[in-house]
């Protein structure tokens, strides 16, 4: 977990007195005891990988976007966002996830943790309504811990925590 880390010696025993301190004592103002204080992080591995129901579908046909978030560890993740701003030419419908919440206005996938090894999946559910290639990017926007190999909201494609889906809008059904 991440926080502190202190470590303290003493001397605990000699064959002579020392003039300033007193072995064994405990107390930190004396010359015979020192600390020393490091913080540990702990880092993540987020992935996510980003899906389309169907390839191609008529405007005004029903489709689901699926995201699937993954962490690799080997720490467990916490404050994570997901930014998944759905494109102008779909129209939001709803969204299921087995963790966190999508909230649709803002467009972000809020986990309160994710543990290493585990995966969360966000389905949104939308109505094709503008004929046309449809490209829908989402990436992680935020996590507390540092993830060792991709940093949140760059808008990086070649980056794991980065994905998008298309799909194919034809005419109407």
């Amino acid at each position: 977990e991440p926080g502190t880390i202190t470590n303290t010696a003493q001397v605990q025993s000699t064959d002579q007195p020392d003039v300033d301190s007193t072995p064994a004592n405990n107390i930190e103002d004396e010359d015979d005891q020192d600390s020393a204080t490091i913080s540990t992080v702990s880092d993540i591995d987020l992935s996510l990988e980003k899906t389309a129901s169907i390839e191609s579908v008529k405007v005004g046909e029903q489709f689901s976007y699926i995201l699937t978030l993954t962490n690799d560890g080997p720490s467990k993740a916490t404050g994570i966002e997901v930014s998944e701003q759905l494109p102008t030419t779909v129209t939001y419908i709803g969204a299921s996830a087995n963790e966190g919440i999508y909230v649709s206005s803002t467009g972000v996938w809020s986990i309160d943790e994710l543990e290493a090894g585990a995966s969360a999946t966000l389905t949104i559910d939308v109505t094709a309504s503008t004929e046309g290639e449809v490209v829908n990017v989402a990436q992680v926007s935020a996590a507390d811990q540092p993830d060792v190999d991709s940093t949140p909201a760059n808008n990086d494609p070649d980056e794991d925590d980065q994905d998008d889906a298309t799909v194919n809008v034809a005419g109407k059904v």
